[in-house]
């Protein structure tokens, strides 16, 4: 009995020919869809105008050791805790019937 050198090709995965691919859909996070919405409350702009000041009064200046560090901190705050409050309440429908 004689054995044959039997030669297995694999196939090239490129070569396939390709699958219909599924139409790419593009995904929006939810969280910047609440972080906007966030952004838009009397309070939130309110505080964004506050740190708007700031940077306009700060960039006028050459020589100034103001920051608007912490009207930023209060400005990026109140949406965190406005987008968690928000989340918080999407988890826990039952709680928050009144923010609706």
């Amino acid at each position: 009995m004689v054995l044959e050198n039997e030669v297995v090709a694999l196939s090239d995965p490129k070569e396939e020919p390709e699958a219909e691919e599924e139409e790419e859909v593009d995904l929006v996070d939810p969280v910047d869809e609440v972080r906007a919405k966030c952004e838009m409350d009397s309070k939130a702009q309110q505080l964004n105008l506050i740190l708007q000041a700031c940077n306009d009064r700060v960039s006028k200046r050459s020589n100034t050791e103001e920051s608007c560090h912490e009207e930023l901190i209060d400005y990026v705050q109140h949406v965190d805790h406005c987008v968690c409050t928000f989340i918080d309440c999407m988890q826990h429908v039952d709680r928050c019937m009144h923010l609706h």
